[in-house]
């Protein structure tokens, strides 16, 4: 083992103990046989009680707080069957309650637990904890009587002669799945998995499917009816907790699997996000997100996006997030075109297609950026009907990103589409772009904050999708998703080759443009 391997064993097993510590005994009067065995049957029966009960505030070193939403979240789910992934930032406490969860259900009569991380070493420190409390937990060492049968790196076996459970306990990971495996012919009763990806996991489309198979044949490896309890942080926009909690944003769901994200400061109450203000009142009681931000020592936006549950990458030098403005109005004089780079992708899933128009104002000398929308097609019409609807009587022509087979691919969609919606065929540029080689326009152009999006553009879910794209844009052979950026800088290209951005004719007043508008020859 280095010394980097030293030093996060260390920590981890630091991080799970101070929640769990040694505890004092109960007091003389508490230790009868009648009041005990009262208080082991109430235990078995409640977890909040076994929770007050055998781990009291001074068994918490580091202090104490009243359980929350997500603690109770966790409980309720960790007797539902199938896999059920817990979403939130540090310091929220729930390995803690987690690792509580285990202990009562094997108490009470589940006999196999496993522990699954992104190696063994991991899912044996989760295994420590537990073994650490059965030892040292004075209130449990009285009332349960633990004695370990079997305790090595393979499983850890604990005999309570109290209620004559057998409980065992066994470490999992990618490398040594839980497939197939019984003890003494019994499948295991669940599975608490914590950690499986980290800043240092692959985020790379196969890797998120393996990643995601081997959680599924975790699951498929429990008896009938069994849990995957999951905790985890969503830490990457890529990561496959965020694809997981993104589908299921939008409505599509994998069977058996069920995410919760709990983002630290809630504006209002959702279906996803049953409470407002903080995730843990009882912990961190601020009245305003920045009070929140505070208490959570988090200064960082990146961090705080982590926090949120909408994890973003530092964004890039050519499109800064920090530079990014929005507008209240367009002036009358501002006309442009609309330019689209059409992506079709199987079921919606894939890649997506960033469309909209890119207005210039003489008045202003500003760039409007002008019914953007970004989306993910898998119907040629659909998307044809969604950026043909941007046309309209500022719009001065339309382009999309086309070369020779693209062309002629899209050139039949529009004839068809015609054809469908009973319209006269629109008239749509071809354009052959190599964006790389008109960077420096859009560039110059955000950079002095002329170029402004839509007001409160930034909230909205197609906006977040857009501008994630948009700020983090390093150039084409980054290989990352481009599709925002290309729309804005291949729009401006075209406005300025086709001259389809009016020149500055005078300082002329707003109120001496009029603008005529008439009904848009595409709608459908």
């Amino acid at each position: 083992m280095n010394l980097q391997q030293s030093f996060e064993e260390f920590e981890a097993k630091f991080k799970q103990k101070q929640f769990i510590s040694p505890s004092a005994g109960f007091e003389p009067e508490e230790s009868s046989a009648k009041e005990q065995s009262r208080r082991i049957a109430k235990a078995l029966k409640d977890f909040w009680y076994f929770d007050r009960t055998y781990f009291p505030p001074d068994a918490h070193r580091q202090g104490y707080s009243k359980p929350g939403f997500l603690h109770k979240q966790l409980h309720r789910t960790s007797t539902l069957p199938g896999i059920h992934w817990h979403i939130a930032h540090r310091n929220l406490a729930k390995s803690a309650y987690g690792l509580k969860l285990v202990m009562w259900h094997l108490l009470r009569g589940q006999q196999i637990w496993g522990f699954f991380t992104e190696d063994l070493r991991k899912s044996r420190l989760l295994i420590d904890a537990i073994s650490f409390t059965f030892k040292f937990n004075e209130r449990i060492k009285q009332d349960f009587k633990p004695r370990f049968v079997i305790e090595n790196k393979e499983q850890v076996v604990i005999q309570s002669d109290t209620t004559n459970r057998q409980m065992i306990l066994l470490p999992f990971s990618p490398k040594r799945t839980p497939r197939g495996t019984t003890v003494a012919m019994e499948r295991p009763d669940g599975i608490l998995f914590d950690d499986v990806e980290t800043t240092d996991s692959s985020m790379r489309e196969e890797a998120l499917e393996k990643r995601y198979s081997e959680l599924v044949a975790a699951w498929k490896s429990l008896r009938a009816g069994g849990t995957m309890l999951g905790l985890g942080n969503n830490l990457d926009p890529k990561c496959l907790a965020n694809k997981l909690l993104q589908e299921q944003e939008k409505g599509i769901r994998r069977d058996h699997v069920h995410v919760y994200p709990y983002p630290d400061w809630s504006l209002k109450k959702t279906g996803a996000v049953p409470y407002k203000g903080s995730v843990w009142k009882e912990a961190f009681p601020a009245k305003s997100e920045q009070e929140m931000r505070r208490m959570r020592a988090i200064v960082d936006d990146i961090e705080w996006s982590e926090a949120q549950c909408k994890p973003r990458k530092a964004s890039g030098i050519i499109f800064p997030r920090e530079l990014y403005q929005e507008y209240d109005y367009i002036p009358a004089d501002a006309t442009g075109p609309a330019y689209a780079d059409p992506n079709l992708s199987l079921k919606g899933k894939g890649d997506s297609t960033a469309f909209g128009a890119v207005l210039f104002s003489p008045s202003e000398q500003a760039y409007y950026v002008y019914k953007p929308h970004c989306e993910s097609y898998s119907d040629p019409n659909k998307l044809l009907s969604d950026f043909l609807g941007v046309y309209d009587n500022r719009v001065r022509m339309l382009g999309m990103d086309g070369n020779v087979t693209q062309q002629s691919m899209w050139t039949n969609f529009i004839r068809g589409w015609t054809r469908q919606k009973n319209r006269p065929y629109p008239p749509v540029r071809f354009c052959h772009y190599r964006v790389d080689d008109h960077i420096t326009i859009a560039q110059t152009i955000y950079h002095e904050g002329k170029l402004l999006f839509p007001k409160g553009f930034a909230e909205t879910a197609v906006g977040e999708e857009f501008l994630d794209s948009f700020h983090n844009f390093a150039g084409k052979a980054a290989g990352k998703r481009d599709d925002a950026p290309d729309f804005v800088i291949c729009c401006l290209v075209l406005g300025f080759e086709s001259k389809a951005y009016p020149a500055r004719a005078g300082l002329l007043r707003h109120e001496d443009y009029h603008v005529h508008t008439f009904t848009n020859p595409f709608d459908y």
